[in-house]
């Protein structure tokens, strides 16, 4: 091979009750310099989080640790009535925890260790608060959506926005999740049952469009079934619909 292609080899090995099974992938790229050395590095392969359901009333927070009927496991107060809730890995070590936001400021409680919450000014009044992992990071951060403009910041912190783009109505509510299971949080929209997903962080049309719920529904989105991506749900008056893909028909779990 040419001294300007970088090689790559990747050895997976899977234990059975029969011992260990290996398996190998190659790959190679041309760049537009000569490439030397070579590195060998380890990779941990590590199953993805089911997500689990929660909900908020006033300041008090319930959350359940697995997908089905019963009481709260773990219950908390944070924030004010009137303030916006969402949640968010916001370290990387793979547990979510939660952050408020009420007329572009924030709180943010940054892991169930650390504190005080980190506090800070993004957005302005009227603006919807999301929060994803727009960078591929590992971590989540935070982002507004303005009458259909997005303004996502990679960091948690007051500042510009690193990504600006328009997607989806004005009616819609704002959406987001792994839809392909690449790594990155990305864009959506659902108003009264409709969803429109797109799996790039940029202007342009939906990449999936389809039906899941109806008029009065809250959209939830969570990797139901552990498949390393993100699927659509509805909470509707204290039950969760639940959809293990991103299309039309019934729901794959409700409870």
């Amino acid at each position: 091979t040419p001294n300007n292609s970088v090689n790559a080899t990747l050895f997976v090995e899977k234990e059975t009750s029969n011992g260990f099974i290996q398996r190998e992938t190659h790959g190679r790229a041309v760049v537009d310099q000569v490439a030397v050395g070579e590195e060998s590095f380890p990779i941990e392969v590590v199953q993805p989080r089911r997500a689990r359901p929660g909900v908020v009333a006033g300041n008090a927070w319930r959350l359940r640790s697995s997908l089905s009927a019963g009481p709260a496991t773990t219950s908390f107060t944070f924030g004010a009535a009137a303030d916006r809730k969402l949640m968010g890995d916001w370290d990387g070590n793979g547990s979510l925890s939660p952050a408020v936001f009420n007329n572009g400021s924030w709180k943010v409680r940054r892991n169930w260790t650390t504190a005080p919450p980190l506090t800070f000014s993004y957005g302005q009044p009227g603006d919807l608060p999301v929060v994803g992992d727009w960078d591929g990071d590992g971590k989540d951060s935070i982002g507004v959506v303005r009458a259909g403009r997005w303004l996502l910041r990679n960091s948690l912190g007051a500042g510009s926005a690193d990504l600006d783009f328009t997607f989806g109505t004005t009616g819609q509510r704002p959406v987001t999740g792994d839809w392909n299971g690449d790594g990155v949080d990305t864009v959506g929209g659902f108003q009264s049952g409709v969803w429109s997903v797109r799996d790039h962080n940029s202007a342009g049309p939906a990449t999936r469009t389809f039906t899941f719920g109806t008029t009065g529904d809250q959209p939830v989105v969570g990797d139901w079934d552990v498949d390393g991506r993100d699927e659509p749900g509805v909470y509707r008056s204290g039950r969760w619909l639940l959809r293990y893909y991103l299309s039309a028909g019934p729901a794959s779990k409700s409870f």
